[in-house]
């Protein structure tokens, strides 16, 4: 009964061996090459912040993942956890230390909280041009711009991950926009700070104040997820102080306070010349020879000699002689706040409203913009009054055409000469006031120049986060192959005349990738557990070849106990095989590299019983040591030994 149990036993075996041959034998399943060094996976979340990389993932290995981009993604980085147990991704990550301490002694966290982070480093964006399947059988990739992460650390096997990707990309922005904000932020605390700015011990306040203002005025601009980039020791940088800047930093910025101070004492220059225009303005508004002039412009038809003298003027007149009166709309035509024709039909105001009126507008121009209307406008105006002044004083010396005016004779004469007077006063004011316009405009576009100079190397990016979840796992026909596997080699026993050769199957007590490296180098890493693993297996096999012994049970010079080793063939008072009368071979084996194993165990056998009284014979064996060889490296020799040439007989 006892060697039946065993002779099933030995059966079970040996099918072992047949089946590990066989699964050698044959074509890989269709997820071996997803255990590849450098392997691919790629995946589209699909715009969710939650995918799944469908196939399974490669272990022991690097590899790399793809994910799909757009021309707005800078770069990209990523981390990963692994479980036994499948993972909520969410909540997959640590967020605290490994242990906290309340005052009762150290308390274990959560399992969540002791998981290890690993890095993914991000390699390069990668272009697929036509639509591939990776591996064979996945869905089809389509083609488009793709991010490459690496997975450096290999991942191990049967583990449920998940991974944390970063992507960052730049907003879709006018960089303009985004500058301009900073710059308005920065004018708007500077106004009505020329006190404080005068003085030392105000000027860091007003500094700190300015970049409160302008990380709030940027950041009220950004999208969800959007950070801002402050480079250190940038005007921006709250960190720090206002001394330790670099020197191009706090020249923009009292550059800007230069400028900033000086500009309520040009507005004043402005108004204040401006007000000396409004009297001579007035006197050549209220000249008789000037409403002449409009009438005569306006004559229909007007006299073939005097169109060419009117030519491109007639607006200019009738504009300059509707001109108000009051001295609102002087003020507001001398600064270039209007151009003609200045009117107001608003009740008389005293001089201290009109003051505030008009220079109140003044103080609320700070962009060079704003500057370039006001000139805009003077220069219409003094444009006007030479075209007045020029007529004034053509009528004025031509005795025979002034006769041709409305109203027109002698009487004009004195007239004339006070418009163009008049005129000639007011225009050497508009002169003076286009000088201040155009230091007002010269400060403003310095103080603009150096705002955006001062915020130009400040940036901001939109950060999104996609959780994917992944693992290791895989069918029952293709864990199968990562635990099983077949070898050849070569053995000695005790007592054998000769090496014999054999083939057995190998279980490993882990599933191991077949094409990941072995590195001795991983024993100093502290990784012995998971490098002893992938290279301990259990080996059963059967020998191939016949084997001679080196005793007989009826040589009297020996006894029964000696002869236990056997010959393949079953013949009387010899040993016997244990199997179809071949011996079985059961052994540890230790992979000493990719290919190469060394292995210590026994032959198995049966032998005849030395007890003469029992009929049946018994299970013995005999020591040995073996080395073998990869199953799988029999297909790279042959094709080796196919490509190499060999000399004609």
């Amino acid at each position: 009964m006892r060697m039946r149990i065993i002779t099933s036993v030995a059966a079970v075996c040996v099918a072992l061996a047949a089946a590990g041959a066989a699964a050698a034998a044959q074509t890989a399943p269709k997820s071996t090459s997803d255990v590849d060094p450098g392997a691919v996976r790629y995946f589209d979340p699909e715009g969710k912040l939650l995918g799944r990389i469908e196939q399974s993932l490669p272990f022991d290995v690097q590899f790399y993942l793809r994910i799909p981009v757009d021309e707005t993604v800078l770069r990209m980085s990523g981390r990963y956890v692994g479980d036994t147990d499948p993972l909520i991704c969410s909540e997959a990550f640590p967020r605290s230390r490994l242990y906290v301490d309340y005052g009762f002694g150290p308390r274990e966290v959560a399992r969540s909280e002791r998981r290890k982070v690993h890095p993914i480093t991000f390699t390069r964006f990668v272009e697929v041009e036509e639509p591939q399947a990776v591996p064979a059988g996945a869905p089809q990739v389509p083609a488009g711009s793709y991010a490459e992460l690496n997975v450096v650390r290999g991942l191990l096997p049967s583990r449920y991950y998940c991974f944390e990707f970063t992507r960052i990309r730049k907003p879709v922005r006018d960089p303009e926009t985004f500058r301009q904000a900073l710059a308005d932020a920065v004018d708007k605390r500077l106004r009505g700070q020329q006190d404080a700015l005068n003085r030392p011990s105000l000027k860091d306040k007003v500094y700190n104040r300015i970049r409160q203002d302008a990380i709030a005025a940027i950041r009220s601009l950004m999208e969800p997820g959007e950070r801002l980039i402050i480079p250190s020791g940038s005007f921006l940088d709250e960190d720090a102080p206002t001394a330790s800047l670099p020197v191009e930093v706090t020249a923009n910025f009292d550059a800007v306070l230069t400028a900033q101070m000086r500009l309520p004492f040009q507005i004043q220059d402005i108004k204040d010349t401006a007000a000396l225009a409004v009297p001579p303005l007035n006197q050549a508004v209220a000249n008789p020879a000037l409403k002449a002039l409009a009438m005569t412009a306006s004559l229909d038809p007007m006299p073939e000699v005097l169109a060419p003298v009117f030519r491109g003027k007639e607006a200019s007149v009738r504009s300059f002689a509707g001109l108000d009166l009051s001295r609102k709309p002087l003020l507001q035509l001398a600064t270039g706040q209007q151009a003609l024709p200045a009117k107001s039909d608003a009740p008389p105001e005293s001089d201290a409203s009109v003051e505030n009126e008009v220079v109140k507008p003044l103080e609320e121009i700070w962009l060079p913009a704003d500057v370039e209307v006001l000139e805009t406008n003077r220069q219409l105006t003094e444009d006007s009054l030479r075209d007045v002044q020029s007529l004034a004083d053509w009528f004025a010396g031509n005795d025979e055409m002034r006769k041709l005016m409305v109203g027109g004779g002698d009487t004009l004469v004195d007239d004339l000469k006070a418009l163009d007077a008049s005129i000639g006063e007011a225009l050497d004011i508009f002169e003076d006031v286009g000088t201040f316009v155009d230091e007002l405009s010269t400060s403003l576009t310095k103080r603009e120049k150096h705002l955006l100079e001062m915020v130009d190397h400040i940036t901001s990016e939109i950060v999104e986060k996609l959780l994917v979840e992944g693992s290791t796992t895989a069918d029952y026909e293709v864990r199968a192959n990562w635990y099983l596997g077949m070898d050849l080699g070569v053995g000695w026993a005790d007592g054998i005349e000769d090496l014999f050769t054999y083939i057995g199957t190998n279980i490993y007590f882990r599933p191991v990738n077949k094409k990941a490296p072995l590195r001795w180098a991983d024993f100093r890493r502290g990784q012995r557990r998971s490098e002893l693993m992938k290279r301990l297996s259990l080996t059963i096999g059967v020998v191939v070849n016949d084997l001679e012994r080196d005793c007989r049970i009826d040589d009297p010079s020996t006894g029964p106990s000696d002869c236990r080793l056997f010959q393949g063939l079953s013949q009387e008072n010899l040993t016997q095989g244990l199997i179809a009368d071949k011996p079985m071979l059961v052994s540890g084996g230790l992979r000493i590299s990719d290919f190469f194993r060394f292995s210590l165990g026994a032959l198995v056998f049966k032998e005849p019983n030395p007890d003469p009284l029992v009929g049946q014979n018994r299970l013995a064996w005999s020591p040995l040591i073996s080395f073998s060889v990869d199953w799988n490296v029999r297909g790279f020799l042959r094709n080796r030994l196919s490509q190499q040439p060999f000399p004609a007989e």
